[in-house]
């Protein structure tokens, strides 16, 4: 009877495995032990007590609260104490001893003092060390697995622990090799819970050297992943037929981390990258489902931190915003089990809440108020992070986020908040950061140190008002930037959006110091990436870069140039549609497609402008209205550049000095810019672009007061026609102050300097009608230096030849006056050539030009001394027929 009740304890101990009811197996276990006990059985009592114990860890991972797990730690050191005498007891000291290193491996499940468990821990790896070089004398390769495997164990909790990173690349260096020679081992003695004990820290060992020694573009770390993704491959074929929730749960959570982070890093093109995004997520979501089923939390908690991450790194937005909030919620109650302890799976909880809170901070769709308690509670709970933390490279990681959260706060600031603290503190933690980071090789964690450094100038550098310590913020933060390139590789996206920040960090130090070295820099930088990113595939990137370099030649005044890499970035992102399913994705960047192709049109009208060619200029504009129309993210711009239609039909009347049309279409053309200017602020009230839409307003404002400005200047032309010369020249006056207001506020060299020569036009014409008033020579003589002047500013155009028949008919009515002033006859006689001399290049400079009406004038004017000096030539002549 007694056998047939064991048969039969046995049997349902089976079947509460089997179905992971964990604590009722290990009851049933318990009894057949004992009875072996009791029997004398003390071989089948030790091996069953060392099994218990694997089946009493699965429960302490499955425990639901503090106390259970606590109760099933206690439990299961001492069952492995048990398990340890009867080893003894039967002289099996290699067994013994292997039990004592478990029940001190268990001891770093509830550290509570980081000395006494590194204690416990190292005492079990030397334990295990001692028994992996008499198993390995002995040939025993199925226990030199086990053993180095128990190893393995106990060295990853004391990796947890170790916040010197000499002591973490130590220990990380021993694993390595231990990994290597267990996986030899294992081709010889394959067992299918040991293969996924060792691919699971395997896996944990590469995400580690993630964070601490890897840099872009080492090879050998390449080769390292793709032979981890083989050994999952294998351990995924392998448990088809495998009923062991447990176990499956691993080794599916190890394959989709592995596909997921080669996917990020070393995927050499967009095809291979989404293949990888399918499986790891296809994995993941299999390894979630197992390892509930199993009841084991621990291991769960990473599963979901990390495919909250890789949704994040790919761009998964859609899916991370459905699952997160419900992630945090279950991580934040599981929270409670491990609260008080060194733990991994506690940092894990902690840093998925804080990295819900910080992405959600930096989301500028949201309400300023709802950011704002996103960044605190960010910030609450990453200093209850650092309270706990004992995992070295996460102290960089943590200062990073915190630095990265006061920027928010800095950023999203009003008057009625310690915006001072906030930057103080901002920089602290960088310097933190920085510090903390110094120890380790590579990886995120020095990237987090040089990012935190960038993040706070940077963040700086936005919101100062002082040019030269903004441009000292800017400089900072691009030497951090730069040295940041190597590391930043948390996925190949991460290391191309990196090299473009710091390519529009040069575009702005160029703006704001107006030099074009910075400006060839981000150039520079912008191709190097189209280079790398078109031959991999990833086209948006290449897209972007386009655009990037054409707002560069738009502001280096290079404009056909621009539009031919607009029209790059429209092929660049069609090429990227061929590669996209997600329909949101799609719209967006039709949308990107339509834009770039509205700034073609955009980029040439200005250089029709440029060649003074306003009709095709006007025809320009009105195509890229046509299409900024129907794109809802810039429908606005289509009112400010269907402003700049009508602006270049009244330039084109102005110039063919038709000037009372031109006066109509500057009105028309000033009131369109006003309605840019509500149209703009409108679309400001519902976006975060705020700053881009302000500066875009202040310029449709800019632009009202040069089209005032022009009013003024052809009214005042048209009074001189009249000979009205002193309202003239108060018009002119008055066009010329526009003018100069207008200079101070351009940046932009080749605008301000279009505007500076009018300003100096506008004066010469005040000098020249009050010389006509008062045929005043000495401002006639002034009035041509004006002109001369403006036409220096001037680069080829019609308003350069303008400016120097102005100066030449000054100057010939300045010898006029001195003409028409003297009656010595000889003074006449040499006056009177260098007077028709300068007039005739007065006409020939308004015929270039194409004004007409001037050359006529220069030439009537020039008729006009004739008849002067004929007139004068008479009233000498005694020949009464002469």
């Amino acid at each position: 009877m007694p056998r047939i009740n064991q048969t039969g304890l046995l049997e349902n101990a089976k079947i509460e495995e089997k179905n992971c009811n964990w604590s009722n197996a290990v009851e049933l276990y318990e009894q057949i032990a004992k009875d072996y006990v009791d029997k004398g059985m003390l071989n089948d009592a030790a091996n069953l007590y060392n099994e218990i114990g694997e089946l009493s860890f699965r429960a302490l991972l499955a425990s639901k609260t503090k106390d259970e797990y606590l109760n099933w730690i206690n439990h299961t050191i001492e069952v492995y104490h048990i398990a340890e005498d009867l080893f003894k007891q039967i002289d099996n000291e290699l067994l013994s001893l292997e039990c004592k290193a478990k029940a001190l491996f268990i001891n770093g499940w509830a550290v509570t003092s980081i000395e006494e468990g590194k204690g416990a821990l190292k005492d079990s790896i030397n334990i295990c060390l001692d028994l992996n070089k008499r198993y390995a004398n002995r040939k025993d390769k199925k226990d030199l697995i086990n053993s180095k495997i128990l190893i393995l164990r106990s060295i990853f909790p004391l990796l947890n622990l170790c916040k010197e990173p000499s002591e973490f690349t130590y220990y990380m260096q021993m694993s390595r090799s231990l990994i290597e020679e267990a996986w030899v081992l294992l081709k010889e003695c394959d067992n299918i819970l040991s293969r996924a004990y060792l691919l699971g820290m395997e896996t944990m060992l590469l995400a580690w050297n993630r964070y601490t020694e890897l840099t872009f573009g080492d090879k050998k770390e390449v080769e390292i992943r793709k032979k981890v993704l083989l050994r999952s491959e294998e351990s995924l074929d392998l448990i088809k037929n495998c009923d062991d929730f447990y176990i499956r749960g691993l080794i599916f959570f190890s394959g989709g981390v592995n596909y997921g982070f080669f996917g990020t890093l070393y995927a050499e093109n967009p095809k291979k990258r989404m293949e990888c995004i399918e499986k790891a997520f296809n994995f993941l979501e299999k390894a979630i489902t197992f390892l509930r089923i199993s009841g084991d939390k621990v291991d769960l908690i990473q599963a979901i931190y990390t495919i909250d991450y890789l949704a994040g790194v790919f761009g998964r937005f859609d899916y991370y915003q459905k699952r997160i909030l419900r992630d945090v919620q279950e991580l934040q109650n599981l929270s409670e089990i491990y609260d008080g302890f060194y733990l991994f799976q506690g940092l894990m909880i902690s840093r998925t809440s804080i990295m819900y809170y910080h992405n959600f901070a930096g989301r500028s769709f949201l309400r300023r108020d709802t950011r704002v308690s996103y960044a605190e509670l960010g910030i609450k709970y990453a200093r209850k992070q650092l309270e706990n933390l004992s995992f070295g490279p996460f102290f960089a990681l943590t200062y990073q986020l915190l630095t990265q959260l006061y920027s928010n706060l800095v950023i999203l600031a009003t008057e009625d908040d310690p915006k001072e603290e906030y930057i103080q503190k901002m920089f602290h933690y960088a310097n933190q950061a920085e510090n903390a980071a110094k120890g380790y090789m590579g990886g995120n964690v020095r990237s987090a140190g040089l990012d935190s450094r960038y993040r706070a100038n940077k963040t700086m550098a936005d919101i100062t008002k002082n040019k030269q310590e903004r441009r000292d913020y800017l400089e900072i933060a691009i030497e951090a930037l730069k040295n940041n390139i190597e590391y930043a590789i948390e996925s190949y996206n991460l290391f191309l959006a990196t090299q473009i920040r710091l390519g529009l960090l040069y575009e702005e130090l160029g703006i704001l110091t107006v030099k074009e070295k910075p400006l060839m820099e981000a150039r520079k930088i912008f191709l190097l990436v189209i280079e790398d990113a078109s031959e991999k595939g990833y086209e948006y990137y290449t897209a972007a870069c386009y655009e990037y370099i054409a707002r560069l030649e738009d502001r280096l005044g290079n404009h056909t140039v621009s539009a031919e890499f607009y029209n790059k970035a429209q092929e660049a992102h069609y090429r990227s549609l061929k590669k996209i399913d997600y329909k949101p994705l799609i719209e967006r960047i039709n949308e990107k497609i339509n834009y770039a192709k509205a700034w073609k049109f955009i980029e040439e009208a200005k250089a029709y402008h440029k060649r003074e060619d306003h009709i095709n200029a006007q025809e320009s504009y009105e195509r890229a209205t046509e299409i900024l129309k129907i794109l809802p993210s810039f429908n606005y711009e289509a009112v400010y550049y269907n402003a700049w239609k009508f602006l270049e039909q009244a330039e084109d009347l102005s110039k063919q000095e038709k000037y009372v049309e031109a006066i109509k279409s500057f009105e028309q053309t000033r009131d369109l810019f006003d309605d840019a200017v509500y149209a703009i602020r409108f679309f400001r009230k519902n976006v975060g672009r705020s700053e881009e839409l302000k500066k875009l307003e202040k310029v449709a404002k800019v632009r009202m007061n040069q089209c005032s400005a022009r009013i003024n200047l052809d009214e005042a032309r048209i009074l001189g026609k009249k000979g009205e010369h002193i309202a003239a020249a108060e018009k002119f006056k008055n066009a010329a102050s526009q003018f100069r207001d207008i200079c101070l506020l351009y940046k932009i060299k080749k605008e301000r300097v279009e505007l500076e020569a009018i300003y100096h036009l506008c004066r010469a014409w005040e000098n020249m009608e009050l010389a006509e008033n008062y045929e005043d020579p000495e401002k006639f003589a002034e009035a041509a230096y004006l002109f001369s002047k403006a036409s220096d500013y001037f680069t080829e155009s019609k308003l350069k030849f303008l400016a120097k028949g102005n100066s030449n008919f000054c100057l010939a009515l300045e010898e006029g006056c001195k003409f028409d002033l003297s009656h010595d006859l000889k003074t006449k006689t040499s006056l009177f050539p260098k007077v028709k001399s300068i007039l005739r290049k007065a006409a020939n400079s308004y015929e270039k030009g194409g004004f007409k009406n001037g050359a006529e004038w220069a030439l009537a004017t020039s008729t006009y001394f004739d008849a002067a000096w004929y007139l004068i030539q008479a009233d000498e002549e005694l020949d009464i027929n002469k």
